[in-house]
């Protein structure tokens, strides 16, 4: 059993996602054609499968406001209001929905890909506590990264 859902937990998910938003969300034929240069720096097929998981399990439960976020994040994954506007929303709704909080933190836990932080040109990656072993990469590029850690 997995301990009660924490912001933590949705700033994972958020900034795991975000880079791939762009490629997840329909509609955004444009971004689709640089699927495959965008995929291997973002941490390559494995990284890409997962994406498509944890959005097919969050994008049904999703409030309108939180789709209207996610789709401004698509368009603008560096938009640090907008993340953090998603992380707070989406955060009460993982602490309402404790089910779907465990089924991510599985889903998030336990692949060493997910264990990379990206942040490129200016971009911003912040308090980001990656749980389990593995290996931990963070690569930044004219980037802000503060507070990345990664704890058994």
């Amino acid at each position: 059993m997995h301990a009660s859902p924490d912001p933590q937990q949705a700033l994972t998910v958020v900034t795991f996602l975000a880079p791939f938003l762009p490629y997840l969300i329909a509609g955004a034929t444009e971004a689709a054609k640089g699927l495959g240069k965008k995929v291997g720096e973002l941490g390559g097929e494995a990284a890409w499968k997962k994406a498509q998981a944890v959005w097919k399990k969050v994008k049904d439960r999703l409030t309108a406001k939180q789709k209207a976020k996610a789709n401004v994040i698509a368009v603008d994954p560096t938009d640090k209001e907008e993340i953090t506007s998603f992380v707070k929303s989406l955060a009460a709704s993982l602490k309402a929905e404790p089910e779907l909080a465990a089924e991510l933190a599985d889903m998030l836990g336990q692949d060493e890909s997910v264990k990379k932080v990206i942040a490129v040109n200016e971009s911003w990656v912040q308090d980001i506590v990656q749980k389990g072993t593995g290996t931990q990469i963070v690569h930044a590029d004219k980037s802000t990264v503060i507070n990345v850690r990664q704890e058994s």
